[in-house]
């Protein structure tokens, strides 16, 4: 099932997304069919692997979720980075922090050091406008 997915996922980029000729080459599904191919995967793990391939095209605008699952993009706030920290914005239900709150490493790895292992998700957008939220879901 998740092979026909992938297949119709992929087929939609190569030939009907806007940008398809733009960025002919940028993606590489075949790293991606491997692993939907030969695993027994979950709905999420097949999600996420579906948002790791579309974000090889650095287009912000594309996404692919599960039907029902928009609540789960919540983590409680929201960040903007500001050199190698990231601050905190806004609180959607967050009680342990507030804003202003400045956050300087995650899972002792460095903010800086944090962006570059998860560029492809933050698109290469100057620092105060990268979408912290799909990083900050990984870490």
């Amino acid at each position: 099932m998740y092979e026909q997915i992938f297949e119709e996922i992929v087929n939609i980029i190569h030939h009907d997304y806007a940008g398809c000729e733009d960025k002919r080459g940028w993606d590489d599904p075949e790293k991606y069919r491997e692993k939907i191919y030969n695993q027994n995967l979950t709905a999420h793990e097949f999600v996420e692997l579906v948002e790791e391939y579309i974000a090889d095209l650095k287009d912000p605008h594309m996404f692919f979720r599960l039907i029902g699952e928009e609540k789960a993009l919540d983590i409680g706030f929201k960040v903007r980075r500001y050199e190698n920290a990231l601050y905190v914005t806004e609180l959607i239900g967050e009680t342990r922090l507030e804003i202003g709150d400045r956050i300087v490493a995650l899972d002792q790895l460095r903010i800086n050091e944090i962006s570059e292992i998860y560029s492809k998700y933050l698109y290469d957008k100057p620092s105060e406008r990268e979408n912290w939220l799909p990083v900050l879901k990984k870490v």
